[in-house]
C-alpha cells in the first residue's frame, strides 16, 4: 500500500502523532488514577481516529478504502464512550465501573462498534474519484443510528461538565472550562466536516476534522501548564522538543 503525504494527511499524522503524545503523558502523571486513565483512552482513540484517516486517504484500492474506512468509524464511535468515563469521575477520580448500571452504557456503543465493521452494514462501499476525496456510500439507516449515538453520547458528555462547572469553584471550575471549551470546539469541527456534511455526500472537507483536534490538544497543553490539569508536573520544552522530534 502506497502511502499518501500530501498537506492534508501530514496535518493528520501530525495531529494523530501529537495526540499520543499528549495521551502518554497524561497516563505517565499518574498511572493509578482512573481520571487520567479515562482521557488517555480518550485522547488514544482520537489519535487512532487520525491516524485511520491517513491510511484512508491513501487508500489506492477500493477493498482497503472500505477497510480503513470501517476502522476510521469504529474509532470514532469509540471516543464518546471514553470521554463519558472521563466526564463522570473528574474531578473526583472515583471508580467508574460502581454497579452494573455502569455497563449500560456500552450497549449502544457494541451495537454501532458492530455495525461498523459488518461488509454492507454502515459503509457498503467507497468511491475513489482521481484528484478528489474519496466518497464513503453508507446504509442509510445504519448512518442516521450511527450519527444520532455520537451526537447524544457527546451531548451527554457536555451535559454532565457543564453542571460540574456551575456546581464547582476555585482552580477545578478553571480545569472543567478548558475541558469543556478544548473538546467542545473540537467536537463541533469534527461533527460538521465528518458527520454532517457527509449526510449530504460532501467529503471535500472530511479530514479538517481530524485536524480540528489540535484545539483540543492545545488547549489541554495550556491547561497541564498552567492550571496543573492532570496533576502533571512537566517542562514544556521537553513536551515540544519530542514533539519537533516526531517531526522531524
Amino acid at each position: 500500500m502506497s502511502l499518501s503525504f500530501d498537506v492534508q494527511n501530514i496535518l493528520v499524522l501530525l495531529a494523530g502523532f501529537t495526540g499520543i503524545v499528549y495521551g502518554l503523558i497524561i497516563y505517565s502523571g499518574n498511572k493509578k488514577g482512573q481520571t487520567n486513565l479515562w482521557f488517555f483512552l480518550f485522547v488514544l482513540f482520537v489519535a487512532f481516529w487520525c491516524i485511520s484517516m491517513f491510511f484512508f486517504r491513501s487508500a489506492a484500492e477500493v477493498s482497503s478504502a472500505i477497510l480503513w474506512a470501517r476502522i476510521l468509524y469504529l474509532s470514532a464511535a469509540i471516543t464518546p464512550v471514553c470521554f463519558l468515563g472521563f466526564s463522570y469521575i473528574f474531578p473526583e477520580d472515583k471508580p467508574f465501573f460502581k454497579s452494573w448500571k455502569s455497563y449500560l452504557i456500552f450497549i449502544p456503543f457494541v451495537f454501532i462498534a458492530v455495525i461498523s465493521l459488518l461488509p454492507d452494514a454502515l459503509i457498503k462501499s467507497v468511491n475513489i474519484i482521481q484528484g478528489k476525496e474519496k466518497e464513503i456510500i453508507f446504509n442509510r439507516l445504519f448512518y442516521t443510528l450511527y450519527v444520532l449515538y455520537i451526537n447524544i453520547y457527546f451531548g451527554w458528555n457536555y451535559v454532565i461538565l457543564i453542571k460540574k462547572y456551575f456546581k464547582s469553584s476555585g482552580i477545578i471550575r478553571t480545569q472543567l472550562a478548558y475541558i469543556i471549551i478544548g473538546t467542545l470546539v473540537s467536537t463541533l469541527i469534527g461533527l460538521t466536516t465528518n458527520l454532517l456534511l457527509p449526510t449530504f455526500g460532501i467529503f471535500a472537507l472530511n479530514w479538517v476534522g481530524q485536524v480540528g483536534i489540535i484545539v483540543l490538544l492545545t488547549t489541554i497543553f495550556y491547561a497541564i501548564l498552567k492550571h496543573h490539569l492532570f496533576d502533571i508536573k512537566i517542562i514544556a520544552t521537553e513536551i515540544l522538543t519530542f514533539i519537533v522530534w516526531i517531526i522531524i
